[in-house]
């Protein structure tokens, strides 16, 4: 048995890796849904993700789901990347 703490966007991907390998997982978060309360101060639920983050979402079967539900973000021209 595995046990994880913070079931943000890491978190919740390891979790559902491990539990597709057969381990059993427990995940574990003190903040409530961030939808169904008001968001703490200086609290926000935006979420920016790489190609290194997208891949390994991919693996979980949710990528084009995710992505059909994002919005892209490019660099301003001004920034060299």
């Amino acid at each position: 048995m595995i046990q994880i703490i913070g079931a943000g966007p890491a978190g919740s991907l390891l979790g559902i890796l491990l539990a597709r390998r057969g381990v059993e997982v427990h995940l574990y978060e003190r903040r409530s849904d961030p939808h169904g309360v008001a968001a703490e101060a200086g609290r926000s639920i935006n979420l920016a993700l790489a190609a290194r983050g997208i891949e390994p979402i991919g693996r979980t079967g949710w990528g084009r789901r995710l992505m059909a539900e994002t919005k892209r973000v490019r660099a301003p021209e001004s920034v060299t990347v």
